[in-house]
């Protein structure tokens, strides 16, 4: 719709009549082209908001025939109805019941135990042959120790941090 508008008021052939109809249409339904990709929320609520303008310019709208047939009421008509469906399917999503998930807290450190768990049973049946433990170790392990190396940094505070300012003297 905005694509339209802006081609119509780049065409020569239209009248200013026309440009300026096409103007309001485009001033109340689609004022910029960022509004088409707003969070679904705000695209929701601008429908809902807008669904007074669609009566209100219908004669206008309706004598602006669009290819593929049909006119550009039809096509504001639709923009506003996906956008009151958006609003159906956010409101469905907001009464969703959550699962519970208190159990989820210490499902990651009981898997991290039966992982050392099982490093340290592979670490006894190698003990005897320590390339085949490096190798079977880093087969096994590497991946996970990368994990665990870059979640070190992101849950301590950056060395490089600023101190904290020290008090000034007193006296």
């Amino acid at each position: 719709m905005w694509y339209l508008v802006e081609a119509c008021q780049r065409a020569p052939s239209v009248s200013a009549e026309h440009k300026a109809a096409l103007e309001e249409v485009r001033k109340r339904f689609v004022p910029e082209l960022a509004e088409l990709k707003r969070p679904h929320a705000d695209e929701a609520a601008a429908a809902a908001r807008r669904a007074p303008d669609l009566e209100a310019l219908k004669k206008s709208l309706r004598s602006f025939a669009v290819p593929g047939g049909g006119s550009l009421y039809d096509w504001c008509a639709a923009f506003l109805g996906a956008g009151r469906d958006l609003d159906v399917l956010l409101r469905k999503r907001a009464d969703v019941v959550t699962a519970d998930r208190s159990g989820v807290a210490g499902l990651r450190a009981s898997t991290v135990g039966l992982l050392n768990r099982l490093r340290t049973a592979v670490a006894d049946e190698l003990d005897a042959d320590a390339d085949a433990l490096a190798r079977t170790d880093h087969a096994l392990f590497a991946y996970l120790d990368e994990l665990e190396a870059r979640r070190a940094p992101a849950t301590t505070p950056a060395a490089d941090a600023p101190p904290a300012p020290t008090p000034a003297p007193v006296g």
